[in-house]
């Protein structure tokens, strides 16, 4: 098939192929690529590639990298709290966003995104068991 113009179906075609290929290239170098967001006209395209280690969690980085800025410690990704009767996990950080930069998901998997004064009032309390007390 030979392409004359590029498109969003010609796109596609050509995203899916290199993925493909570039599988084999990340199993030989034990590294994860993959064809990513691709800006084009119909004479020319550029797609993103992005490359990074296997195995390797970029919002746990991201969030031990940064966050000291909002207040909260990096044993701090992945706790739990609660909230409005509703238990939430802290998942990540919007350096990005200035008014609500942290990520957190319901126990439904809905995500959602608190302010840090909230997220570290949350986090401070202490949930004393009841049961063990009687």
């Amino acid at each position: 098939m030979k392409i004359i113009t590029f498109d969003k179906n010609s796109i596609e075609l050509i995203r899916a192929e290199v993925n493909k290929r570039l599988q084999s290239m990340s199993e030989e170098f034990g590294i994860d690529l993959h064809c990513g967001h691709c800006s084009y006209s119909s004479d020319e395209m550029n797609f993103k590639l992005e490359v990074k280690k296997s195995g390797v969690d970029l919002e746990k980085t991201k969030f031990q990298r940064n966050c000291f800025l909002y207040d909260l410690k990096s044993t701090d990704y992945k706790r739990s709290f609660i909230y409005e009767n509703e238990s939430y996990i802290v998942v990540g950080i919007s350096t990005s966003s200035r008014k609500y930069p942290i990520k957190v998901k319901r126990a439904d998997g809905k995500g959602f995104k608190f302010t840090s004064s909230l997220v570290s009032k949350c986090l401070s309390v202490k949930i004393i068991d009841i049961d063990s007390m009687i």
